[in-house]
């Protein structure tokens, strides 16, 4: 069975991101590593955290890629407004 992977400190709560998936989440900012870039996940029962440089910025969103091997890629990218 697959572990579950859940993004634990987005803005919209718990993200769980499942094999094949894409989700995007901006960071919610509460500790010093959130508000440097960084965000805190699960993988299981296993704590995780990552972070990228310049995801601190006020319109970042990042974008989780789950390939379906089970791999995770993370993006960030600016959201305009329209």
């Amino acid at each position: 069975m697959e572990n579950l992977v859940t993004i634990t400190s987005t803005t919209d709560g718990d993200v769980e991101l499942l094999p094949g998936e894409t989700r995007y989440f901006r960071i919610r900012k509460f500790d010093s590593y959130t508000k440097s870039g960084g965000w805190y996940w699960k993988c299981g029962n296993s704590d995780e955290q990552s972070r990228i440089e310049n995801a601190s910025q006020g319109k970042t969103v990042v974008k989780a890629i789950r390939l379906e091997r089970g791999v995770i890629d993370w993006y960030w990218c600016v959201k305009k407004d329209s």
